[in-house]
């Protein structure tokens, strides 16, 4: 017997739009209040996102482990994940060359990753969470 619901995802279900249009309004909000704030502030918020960018994709490989019916997807660790440490080093320590990476690799890969994902469970099950956690973090770094 499963220990979540396991729904299964619909492309550009109920769900799935409600995300999209959350990670519109994620990525205008921040932009908004980073073009308000001065570089001090923004700095700051930079180096709070930085962690949950590098923690999600530990988080992702310990629970794809720890779950059987998951294993297949932990290993190798998959693009975006790498990405998403890219994405750590970039807002962590402000470097040109991972900021670069994190732009085009992150636009490229990941939002067409979030706009087409390829997962087998949807809402409420920890694997949609993770999945969107991660790819809209990447997503909303790379335009911040």
């Amino acid at each position: 017997m499963p220990i979540f619901p396991q729904p299964p995802f619909k492309l550009y279900g109920l769900d799935h739009m409600v995300v999209l249009v959350l990670i519109v309004l994620a990525v205008v909000g921040l932009a908004g209040v980073t073009m308000k704030m001065q570089s001090r502030c923004v700095g700051r918020g930079r180096s709070l996102l930085g962690p949950c960018c590098s923690v999600t994709p530990l988080k992702v490989l310990i629970f794809w482990v720890t779950n059987s019916d998951m294993q297949d997807n932990a290993w190798p660790m998959h693009f975006c994940n790498r990405v998403a440490v890219i994405g750590f080093v970039a807002l962590r320590y402000g470097k040109p060359l991972p900021g670069e990476l994190l732009y085009f690799w992150g636009l490229a890969g990941t939002l067409q990753a979030v706009l087409t994902p390829n997962i087998p469970y949807g809402f409420p099950h920890p694997v949609f969470f993770i999945f969107f956690l991660i790819h809209s973090g990447v997503v909303a770094a790379g335009l911040g």
